[in-house]
């Protein structure tokens, strides 16, 4: 499960009915897309976390981090398993707080 903090931040937003990414922390945002990541991953040399696919794409045409901008001398990038749990942690709980 997902720290009691995260749960708590966000349960009023969930319960007030705004937009789907604003039901979600800023986060579980991929910062390129700005939507909920699916298969997060961390650009190793910044730790900046990403969707792999666009990360990926991005890797293929620029050697800078996209969210800092700094020139890369390593393009590792690795599963962020944590996110990606609490990632569906959350979404179970915005499935229960939607249920009828």
């Amino acid at each position: 499960q997902p720290p009691l903090h995260i749960m708590g931040e966000y349960y009023d937003s969930v319960k007030s009915g705004h937009s789907d990414t604003d039901d979600w922390p800023s986060s579980f945002l991929c910062p390129i897309t700005l939507e909920v990541m699916k298969d997060p991953c961390i650009l190793r040399q910044t730790g900046h976390t990403f969707e792999r696919a666009e990360l990926e794409q991005h890797l293929l045409r620029h050697q800078r981090c996209p969210l800092s901008n700094i020139e890369l001398s390593d393009t590792t990038i690795v599963p962020n398993h944590a996110l990606r749990q609490a990632i569906q942690d959350h979404a179970a709980l915005l499935a229960r707080l939607r249920a009828p």
